[in-house]
């Protein structure tokens, strides 16, 4: 694998990572004139939509590179939609990109997009508009250089499936540590009596995701993101990218030319020169920016010829550091190129409340948009309940949709799980089959659920927390709101391996697997629009069962069914 030119700028400051969301700008204060300004018209502009005086702005503005920020409820994805639409509108046959991590996301901005009335007048003006998830877009850009890959799904079943497999295939990695080669390196002792896959798989992902993938850039670059343990020296690098090396012979040789996901981005990279300029876009619109990893935003600043657009919300953001900033990406979000849409207009002021008291790193700007004012609508308090038995749980589930359908059948709902066991997801959804079936967002979206499958019974969606980004309910049930879940019991059980939980490196690591664990279920919490429920299952002492978050919430802001507030 070549180098991809990516080194870190002068102009971060070493050590720390940039705070990638730039500080709160007067940018709303300028409106550019337009002959036409189809964002005004947003009741027929996208259905069932109606944009604010600050949505409609953001859609106008003149700005090259444009960062759109916002509190989960903003309607962050709807303004970028409508200023891609506004932009469609103010010229012909250009090329425009809407693109993010996430599948469903992405599915459903298309799928508004084509239920505008202004879709075929827009038709009129010959563009070209493609709405891709990253890997999408990196499978069409190299098939269109003439180099095949596989195409890569960015689902939750086939993120697991993909990770357990290549772990499996780092097993092999550590029988080398015993062989002459690495005898002259530095010992990697404790990485090594764990046989930690984990690590591994981490490591090398983050490496690539950052363009750290010669051994000068690994050896000088700031570890940003990777935490405390186990600790790694510079000079241990050394026998971890010898190890990296050798995984990327393996990948070429052994299975036959196997991609990664974070290597669709440095093979775009390596052969951006093969692209021709008609395969590049004039317009690029990212959602869920935070999502993204630096090779990834490195390669849609290469392929734009024109504008720019960000869209994203430090509290969601769940994966790994990096030490670039957008600066030294070449976007600049500086100073009067990012806006924040302040007001939520998705959920309660209940359930907003409960989510913006969970503990987690946020900047001072961002903690300014706390204030009740930017959610006044009224609802029920959020539930949180025990049940002494599996079954119970997904029981009262099913009965409880089926009463809130009753009431309102154009509901939607969403039931959102942590499994990372196939089987036993399986076996949970089946369990709920016997109560309704279930709807898959991607067939929402693409307008599979007809009428008469409307009439069937209510349209529920059951979904692994981390998939839910972007995405709206009426109602959201949140299971195994427990201690073995939330944190997930995977990661601390892989920090456990690391070391011993006596050490200061290891709080720190902990506390930073808890800061990430919190903003998923932060993501839960917020796609909900009219109530939310927290389930767990306890046998007995449900108090000790119960989330650890539990405690971040003040006893006051939710309804407790099945346990004791005063003993959590």
């Amino acid at each position: 694998m070549t180098m991809t030119g990516i080194l870190p700028e002068t102009d971060y400051d070493k050590g720390k990572l940039d705070d990638a969301f730039s500080t709160l700008s007067d940018a709303l204060s300028y409106v550019p004139s337009m002959e036409e300004d189809i964002s005004k018209h947003t009741t027929q502009f996208l259905r069932n939509i109606e944009l604010s005086d600050e949505q409609e702005k953001v859609a106008k503005m003149s700005s090259t590179h444009l960062l759109v920020k916002g509190i989960a409820g903003s309607g962050k994805s709807i303004t970028l939609l409508t200023r891609m639409m506004q932009k469609m509108s103010e010229d012909f046959g250009k090329r425009f990109l809407f693109v993010s991590f996430n599948q469903e996301l992405v599915k459903d901005a298309e799928n508004r997009f084509k239920q505008s009335q202004y879709y075929e007048q827009l038709k009129e003006h010959h563009h070209t508009v493609h709405f891709y998830t990253f890997h999408e877009l990196a499978h069409y850009l190299l098939k269109s250089m003439g180099i095949p890959v596989r195409f890569f799904q960015t689902s939750h079943t086939h993120l697991n499936r993909h990770e357990d497999n290549v772990r499996a295939t780092m097993l092999r990695l550590f029988d080398l540590l015993d062989t002459e080669e690495f005898k002259e390196l530095p010992s990697i002792h404790t990485i090594k009596k764990t046989r930690n896959t984990v690590f591994l798989y981490e490591e090398f992902s983050w490496m690539k995701g950052n363009g750290f993938i010669t051994l000068e850039d690994y050896l000088n670059c700031e570890r940003v993101g990777r935490g405390k343990l186990p600790s790694l020296s510079v000079k241990q690098r050394r026998t971890i990218f010898r190890l990296f090396e050798h995984y990327v012979r393996d990948q070429k040789r052994d299975f036959y030319n196997r991609i990664d996901r974070e290597d669709y981005a440095l093979k775009v990279m390596e052969n951006l020169h093969r692209l021709l300029d008609k395969n590049k876009y004039d317009h690029i619109f990212i959602d869920e920016v935070q999502d993204l990893q630096p090779m990834q935003l490195r390669v849609l600043v290469n392929i734009n010829k024109g504008t720019l657009t960000l869209s994203g919300d430090e509290r969601q953001r769940i994966y790994k550091s990096s030490p670039f900033s957008y600066r030294a990406l070449g976007i600049n979000v500086q100073s009067g190129n990012n806006v924040v849409l302040k007001r939520n207009w998705r959920s309660t002021f209940q359930i907003m409340k409960l989510a913006n008291s969970l503990k987690f790193s946020r900047s001072q700007e961002d903690s300014r948009y706390d204030d009740e004012k930017y959610f006044p609508r009224q609802g029920d308090k959020p539930v949180i309940q025990r049940f002494t038995e599996y079954k119970k749980m997904l029981t009262e589930i099913g009965q409880k949709i089926r009463a809130l359908y009753d009431a309102n059948p154009e509901a939607t709902f969403a039931i959102i799980h942590r499994q990372h066991d196939i089987q036993r997801e399986h076996e949970m959804r089946n369990f709920l089959g016997r109560f309704f079936s279930f709807h898959t967002y991607i067939q929402r979206v693409e307008g599979e659920s007809t009428d008469r499958e409307k009439k069937r019974g209510p349209q529920i969606y059951f979904l692994e927390a981390k998939t839910t980004k972007g995405l709206e309910f009426d109602y959201v049930f949140i299971l195994d709101f427990s201690i073995f879940y939330y944190p997930h019991k995977d990661e601390i059980e892989n920090l456990k391996k690391k070391k011993l939980r006596t050490t200061n490196d290891y709080y720190d690591d902990y506390i930073e697997i808890e800061e990430k664990e919190k903003r998923i279920l932060y993501v839960s919490l917020t796609r909900a629009k009219q109530a939310v429920f927290l389930y767990f299952v306890a046998s007995k002492d449900p108090e000790e069962t119960i989330s650890t978050f539990v405690k971040d919430f003040d006893s006051k802001d939710y309804e407790a069914k099945g346990f004791r507030k005063t003993m959590v």
